[in-house]
């Protein structure tokens, strides 16, 4: 009888573990986005140059309006405005987050900062998304869970890539259809 409990416990013991062990083979890979690095810097980098409709004021003045509306505290972003010049530049953050993978459950992971510089000459304008990473005490650079999940896969950091990626071009995506949105048309006066 005492053998047929013992045989019993192992079972209740060993099987939740055997069947934890699987589900950890089991993991499903997340695909990380092939990012663009700059050749000079070697930091992963947003940009392209815009053709649109517009003088250089005209598509600052687009550009100034978007930012002011797309980013809550405009005031803390925006570091440079050279409307002569045609250039903005921008220092942002948006928040990331780690997810359980059986449970879906996400909690905070931090904020992740980036660097943003819109330059606009007659009828067209560039943008730059760069020096992207975690902040921390020390600055983390994007960089490395690139580099390190290409050596080595971490769900963690691919998961952070994906939603790095995900943001990024969300951001691009409403400065675009801002910056290239077309003139209205106008009522005539009676």
């Amino acid at each position: 009888m005492k053998n047929i409990l013992l045989i019993a416990l192992a079972l209740v013991v060993a099987v939740p573990a055997i069947a934890q062990k699987k589900k950890k083979k089991e993991e499903v890979k997340i695909e990380t986005p092939a990012f663009n690095y700059d050749e000079k810097t070697n930091l992963i980098s947003y940009n392209n140059v815009v053709e649109t409709k517009g003088t250089t004021a005209e598509l600052y003045a687009k550009s100034l309006s978007w930012m002011k509306s797309y980013y809550k505290n405009p005031i803390d972003v925006i570091r440079t405005k050279d409307a002569e010049g045609g250039k903005l530049e921008g220092k942002a953050r948006f928040r990331i987050w780690d997810e359980k993978e059986g449970t879906g459950t996400k909690t905070a992971a931090g904020s992740i900062e980036y660097n943003i510089t819109i330059i606009c000459k007659d009828g067209r304008y560039k943008y730059t998304v760069t020096k992207i990473g975690k902040k921390q005490s020390t600055f983390y650079p994007a960089e490395k869970w690139d580099t390190a999940n290409k050596a080595e896969y971490k769900r963690m950091y691919a998961s952070y890539l994906v939603q790095l990626d995900a943001e990024i071009n969300k951001i691009i995506e409403s400065m675009n259809s801002a910056i290239t949105a077309g003139e209205e048309a106008k009522e005539e006066e009676w």
